[in-house]
């Protein structure tokens, strides 16, 4: 409540004093109109908080860099008209600032509508929050403020590289129109089969007397080259994630691990991620096909930096992934004797085991080592990873898994 109530009081008391000195009434009269002023404000701006209901319009599904529009929806559902109110969307910084809605007034049964765009730059799972309300009378002696709840939540996917083909080194650009979990299937392979088209295949793939004879976009699917069971694992302990929003270790792991699933998947083979200790979450998650690609994007999206220390010690229960796996990659915050010694169980069942882990300090504004990373690796792990995979700050994430998916085919 904002109150300018010292002018027409000290107006009201101005003319209590005249009056008393020359006895005319409607001093008296006109002092007490001056009173109540405050009063009547207070019930008219109440009144004009009564009887709204808001609602609000968004996506529920984004990617990062991804512009939308968000919409509040204002309906007067009493018989009385509001006057001189304001609203304000509440939004998590990191999507911009909530954008201000001026309204002179709201007739009877009336609804206006207010839009205003939005754009991520991270990913993550975002909270709306309550819509402020603001009423005034028409001389702004009173103010009164209203907090409507009207939950929601916005989940953000991330971005990721993409490899054109898992058996060639061809890179795709990185982007959210590539991120949507559909690309293209290699225009020079062999027919396969005929599926629905969906958004990202290639005009040119669509297969025109399908689509004419079933009345739904159709395109040719191209055959792809088995590839066995690929296993990735996250593992980022307290303190192991430096840097600030989109650019730090966790958030380049996240987008290799989803890069690394669509190019397994893409090549008709079995993806398998697992999540030592993230609470809330599922431990793991298999994909076989492309059609489960946005159950790895929501999962990803929701991964945090743990608060409390985690142990990769659940890994041995992947003992069946582990035996169908030829290939694991670990994508590691910090390399501990705990990891180490997790690891020794997917070796002891005769898969490759794949280390990607981040040059901390060049994470750090304050400093740059290359080799700062490499020198705490423990030395039974480097000679058992073939050379681990050293990500900097700002790297080329599409060459990064470019060299994961060559270390994968060379071995």
């Amino acid at each position: 409540m904002r109150l300018k109530v010292f002018p027409p009081l000290l107006s009201a008391f101005f003319l209590l004093t005249v009056y008393s000195l020359v006895g005319q009434v409607v001093l008296l009269f006109m002092a007490m109109v001056l009173v109540l002023i405050p009063l009547l404000s207070v019930i008219f701006s109440y009144a004009s908080l009564t009887g709204l209901r808001i609602s609000r319009e968004s996506p529920t599904r984004l990617y990062e860099g991804e512009t939308t529009q968000v919409s509040l929806t204002v309906r007067n559902s009493s018989i009385l008209p509001k006057f001189f109110l304001e609203l304000a969307d509440s939004l998590p910084s990191s999507l911009g600032e909530g954008t201000p809605m001026f309204a002179s007034g709201l007739r009877p049964k009336q609804t206006i509508r207010a839009s205003y765009p939005i754009r991520p730059e991270k990913r993550g799972v975002y909270p709306l929050g309550p819509v402020l309300l603001a009423a005034s009378d028409p001389m702004g002696v009173v103010t009164l403020h209203r907090r409507v709840p009207v939950p929601g939540e916005i989940l953000v996917y991330p971005i990721f590289p993409r490899l054109s083909r898992f058996s060639s080194a061809g890179m795709e650009t990185i982007g959210a129109s590539l991120s949507s979990g559909a690309s293209a299937s290699g225009s020079s392979l062999d027919f396969y089969n005929i599926r629905d088209y969906m958004p990202g295949d290639e005009f040119r793939r669509i297969h025109w007397k399908s689509t004419a004879r079933t009345g739904s976009p159709k395109v040719v699917e191209r055959e792809r080259p088995s590839l066995s069971h690929v296993f990735a694992i996250l593992y980022f302990p307290p303190g192991t994630n430096p840097g600030q929003g989109k650019h730090s270790p966790l958030e380049y792991a996240i987008k290799l691990t989803a890069g690394l699933a669509w190019a397994v998947v893409e090549a008709g083979g079995t993806f398998t991620l697992a999540l030592p200790s993230q609470d809330g979450l599922p431990n793991h998650l298999t994909l076989k096909s492309r059609s489960r690609f946005t159950e790895l994007l929501e999962l990803l999206a929701r991964v945090e930096e743990p608060s409390s220390p985690i142990s990769p010690s659940p890994l041995p229960r992947f003992e069946g992934s582990f035996r169908r796996s030829r290939d694991i990659v670990v994508f590691a915050g910090e390399v501990d004797s705990s990891l180490s010694s997790a690891l020794e169980f997917p070796r002891a069942s005769g898969a490759s085991v794949r280390l990607v882990t981040f040059d901390g300090p060049s994470f750090r504004p304050e400093e740059n080592s290359v080799f700062g990373m490499a020198a705490r690796l423990p030395h039974s792990l480097l000679r058992s990873s073939d050379h681990p995979i050293i990500v900097r700050k700002g790297e080329d994430l599409g060459k990064v898994l470019e060299e994961i998916a060559g270390a994968i085919r060379g071995s």
